[in-house]
């Protein structure tokens, strides 16, 4: 089996600036947030998909277009989404989309059963099985259902859509994909 190497090149894309009551300080802050709210906690749902024991590349998803929700069983605005999402599935099947889920039920089992019994055919893991603390900590889940869309680049795009606008943000975003390989 070859062996590679992996290089998370991380940027700022926010600028340093004087923070406004002490000149003499920069506003490094934003560059924290940067990192610990969006990178470390894409490396812990890495992590996590390799705990659940999915077979999972990081590359794998470059280029597409992905939604990330976090559900639960007893959430009922969770459950109700269900059918719209594997709706969403197989309208962008083919195309360069990927929706993924992380169950924040307690026990697994419970979790287990309702991918079976729901039809949940996208990939979805526990939430609860991450080693230092849940994902939906580090991504800062404060409610469920929560919802991220994020485009081919990788940049977080919206928050919490539902219904007929996570459809149509998606299939904005692909076309953006689309033209951007088109581009290149």
């Amino acid at each position: 089996m070859r062996k590679g190497y992996l290089a998370l090149v991380l940027h700022a894309h926010l600028p340093f600036v004087r923070h406004p009551e002490y000149p003499e300080f920069l506003e490094e802050d934003w560059l924290f947030e940067a990192i610990t709210e969006t990178y470390v906690p894409l490396w812990q749902v890495f992590e996590g998909l390799v705990r659940d024991g999915v077979p999972f590349r990081l590359t794998q998803y470059r280029g597409k277009v992905v939604v990330l929700t976090f559900w639960a069983t007893w959430c009922g605005p969770c459950m109700a989404m269900v059918p719209h999402e594997r709706t969403l599935v197989e309208r962008f099947e083919g195309k360069p989309f990927a929706l993924l889920g992380i169950n924040g039920d307690l026990d697994r089992d419970t979790a287990k059963r309702a991918v079976r019994e729901r039809q949940i055919n996208w990939r979805s893991w526990w939430n609860a099985g991450a080693k230092n603390e849940p994902i939906s900590k580090t991504w800062n889940v404060r409610g469920w259902p929560t919802g991220y869309v994020i485009d081919h680049k990788g940049i977080i795009r919206y928050k919490n859509l539902t219904g007929r606008e996570l459809e149509e943000a998606v299939a904005r975003l692909l076309q953006e994909a689309e033209t951007s390989t088109k581009d290149e």
